[in-house]
């Protein structure tokens, strides 16, 4: 199995414990260096523990931090200001659909925020849910510079 989108480093994480025979396509080895950061991969190890669980979130289906969430806001802030990432470039990951809902909300102020189709409409079951609970609006995105788009996915996308 070759894989042709991340830097060998970051395929390491898969590679080693799951997927020892996986192999890098040339081209992986050639992307340029992260723009801003010392190193192109780091490791946050933090204390503070994951949000209590709402109404919205079924005995563990989701889950959020919003230490983690304003760290990863004031990264891509960081990022975004080295003037070289284009629309869309800048892309966070996370595993679950409450983090990426907070994440969304989070963002608006700065960034256009695209999500695929698929985790739209999970994050717009989630905003239905909560507008009918509690009866606050549903998110609705600002207009944003295209340079200043950012894209947020489940790790399922």
């Amino acid at each position: 199995m070759v894989q042709r989108r991340m830097q060998p480093q970051v395929a390491d994480l898969v590679r080693i414990p799951l997927y020892p025979d996986l192999e890098d396509y040339a081209t992986v080895r050639e992307y340029p260096r992260v723009s801003g950061m010392y190193h192109d991969l780091y490791w946050l190890d933090h204390s503070h523990h994951e949000d209590a669980p709402g109404e919205l979130f079924h005995k563990g289906t989701s889950h959020s931090n919003d230490y983690e969430i304003k760290m990863v806001k004031q990264l891509i802030m960081h990022l975004s200001k080295q003037g070289c990432y284009k629309d869309g470039e800048l892309a966070v990951i996370t595993p679950y659909v409450g983090q990426l809902r907070k994440l969304r909300n989070e963002f608006r102020d700065a960034f256009s925020v695209q999500l695929s189709e698929q985790d739209q409409e999970q994050v717009d079951a989630l905003d239905e849910l909560e507008a009918g609970a509690n009866a606050t609006s549903v998110y609705t995105a600002a207009r944003k510079a295209l340079s200043q788009s950012v894209r947020i996915a489940t790790v399922s996308d």
